[in-house]
């Protein structure tokens, strides 16, 4: 009830200062006590974290936009009363504290660098490995059908078996599907598959389920029983769809896309490289391993340099 009330009046009083309205301009107040007050430039701040595709969701769900305020103004309460206490001046503190931030700033540097780096035209470099690699872009033959499931639980094989063979018997005899699932089928799921297999590739399915539903070579045509986990299961063929070379034109695109990406990632690492690895650059080993420290193991006391 409190985060409802919460939310309630955050909403009211971004509606009042205009928050409702999309032509709001930045720094307006969200949140006001005393001194300390979250503002539009705040949340714009925060959005950075999220991807930028996925803002305008964000955006525009009020209990994610309620919620992030509320984060904010939590934050800028406690760190207020850390600073007050002082625990900003903290030697340790104060350097992680500087710590992410560069975390923060690396990140930003990383990405509008990538997004700077000119790549070259990678229309033959995806036309080639488009040729060197064709099984990558080869759709499987995919399945489309229904299946019984009958548990092996509570039930020796020999009387699952026996009411699988059942249910099979109606079910080539013509029988509709929807009564024979209605009285055999035992799948948990079935409420929400009704007893389906849509267009599923060999790999969508288990091994040995897969392997008889793929066998199956004329519609109507059924599998016979297959123990697979706790249960027996038969399938029933509509149709195959075969398998398919995607042609160039339909991979092209987002071939390139992670070319230009991978291109520009490793431009990047090689400028980070550059910047890292200098004349001056110095690595102090021996001062990296004193940092290395060996626990002591369970029950060992550390000896004393003491003399008894």
């Amino acid at each position: 009830m409190k985060s409802y009330r919460f939310a309630a009046l955050l909403f009211a009083h971004a509606c009042w200062v205009g928050y409702c309205n999309p032509s709001l301009a930045t720094g307006k107040p969200l949140i006001t006590r005393g001194d300390t007050q979250v503002t539009a430039d705040d949340f714009e701040a925060f959005l950075l974290r999220i991807p930028e595709p996925q803002r305008p969701e964000f955006r525009a769900s009020l209990e994610r936009v309620t919620r992030a305020v509320e984060l904010l103004y939590t934050n800028r309460t406690l760190a207020d009363e850390a600073r007050r206490k002082g625990y900003d001046k903290d030697p340790l503190i104060a350097l992680r504290a500087r710590q992410l931030e560069e975390g923060f700033l690396a990140q930003v540097w990383q990405s509008r660098r990538q997004a700077e780096v000119a790549s070259p035209d990678m229309v033959e470099r995806a036309r080639d490995i488009y040729r060197l690699n064709p099984d990558r872009f080869r759709e499987p033959e995919r399945f489309t059908g229904e299946y019984l499931q009958i548990s092996l639980v509570g039930r020796t094989r020999e009387m699952a078996m026996a009411r699988a063979r059942e249910a099979r018997e109606k079910w080539l005899a013509g029988e509709p599907f929807a009564q024979i699932a209605a009285r055999y089928n035992e799948d948990e799921l079935f409420s929400k598959t009704r007893g389906r297999f849509q267009e599923v590739a060999p790999r969508d399915l288990e091994k040995l389920i897969s392997e008889a539903a793929f066998a199956l070579s004329k519609p109507g045509e059924i599998s016979q029983p297959v123990e697979s986990g706790a249960a027996l299961h038969m399938v029933r063929l509509e149709r195959k769809t075969p398998s398919r070379l995607r042609p160039f034109e339909e991979v092209k695109d987002a071939l390139i896309a992670d070319e230009v990406s991978r291109f520009k990632g490793l431009e990047t690492d090689r400028l980070i490289g550059e910047l890292k690895n200098t004349s001056q650059t110095e690595i102090h080993e021996a001062n990296i391993l004193e940092l290395v420290k060996t626990p002591l193991a369970p029950g060992i006391a550390r000896s004393s340099s003491k003399v008894p």
